[in-house]
């Protein structure tokens, strides 16, 4: 798989947020929650930086996460900083549309899972943050679209203007070449044995992606059936703070439609294995689990 042209994208994101800002949020989060520890408090920070890096990327991204929210929600309690991050990032307020209710969507829950296997490489938290992954498939509307639609019309619908070209050109590439690579994998007959993947494999995110999308098209019905048998035993599942299928997000002032965008410094493919990892805290990125109920969008367009 080629390396993720993330580095951009990431640069952007650490001149938009500063390290006093950091700080005010960090101080808040922990007062306001006495019970969380501080390094959970980064590793959230960190998944957040991620939801933010995809956001800058795609017009339209839902939030699956409570816990990783809150330190969104604290974020925005800083309203002159908060209002400068935006600008910086997406040339526009980031706009937090807090959920009113939950609304069950698997298929964007899907997408989302699809986006950050592409850009960063899971880690032992992410589960956590984000609920499983790759417990839903794709729906039949955007499948029939990455196989039909040819990639400027795939550009103009998912993806803000004002993107870094070469991430977007990246996803775009493994997009519309998923389908393709599925047949190779359906041709090659029915998997014999589960991949000794876990957490620690850097392949381990690529891999059940390409799963998700092959029976995705050849397996829709018996979906949840196959993935069980192809995926490890998830031991961190049950205990995620992520909504299982709904999700919250962010709308922007002068761009179409919402978005998102983050990252952090050595984080573009590579996200760290371990939980309890400084280097995922003020540096790195995000990620999510079924549905939407708050989102983002916002900036330039």
């Amino acid at each position: 798989m080629p390396e993720v042209p993330i580095a951009r994208t990431i640069a952007s994101l650490d001149q938009a947020l500063s390290d006093d800002y950091i700080q005010q949020i960090r101080q808040r989060y922990l007062t306001e929650h006495p019970h969380v520890a501080e390094d959970r408090f980064e590793l959230l920070l960190f998944e957040l930086k991620r939801y933010f890096a995809i956001c800058s990327v795609l017009k339209s991204v839902p939030m699956f996460s409570d816990e990783v929210d809150g330190v969104w929600h604290e974020m925005i309690m800083y309203t002159r900083e908060y209002e400068r991050f935006g600008s910086k990032l997406l040339g526009g307020m980031l706009h937090h549309a807090p959920a009113v209710q939950s609304v069950p969507d698997p298929g964007g829950r899907a997408w989302f899972d699809l986006i950050y296997s592409y850009l960063f490489r899971l880690h032992s938290f992410t589960p956590i943050a984000w609920g499983p992954f790759f417990r839903h498939p794709l729906d039949n509307t955007r499948l029939k679209e990455l196989q039909s639609l040819p990639e400027e019309e795939l550009r103009r619908k998912y993806f803000r203007e004002d993107a870094d070209p070469q991430l977007v050109s990246y996803l775009l590439d493994q997009l519309t070449h998923q389908s393709d690579r599925a047949r190779s994998l359906k041709g090659a007959g029915r998997l014999n044995a589960k991949q000794k993947l876990d957490l620690t494999n850097p392949a381990y995110g690529v891999y059940f992606a390409g799963l998700m999308v092959m029976y995705s098209i050849y397996h829709q019905d018996t979906y949840a059936m196959e993935m069980e048998e192809q995926l490890p035993r998830d031991r961190n599942g049950d205990g995620s703070s992520a909504s299982v299928c709904a999700a919250s997000g962010c709308a922007g002032d002068s761009g179409s439609g919402s978005t998102d965008g983050s990252g952090g410094s050595g984080c573009s493919g590579s996200g760290s294995d371990s939980s309890n990892n400084s280097s995922c805290s003020s540096s790195s990125c995000s990620s999510s689990s079924c549905g939407g109920g708050s989102s983002c969008g916002g900036g330039g367009s």
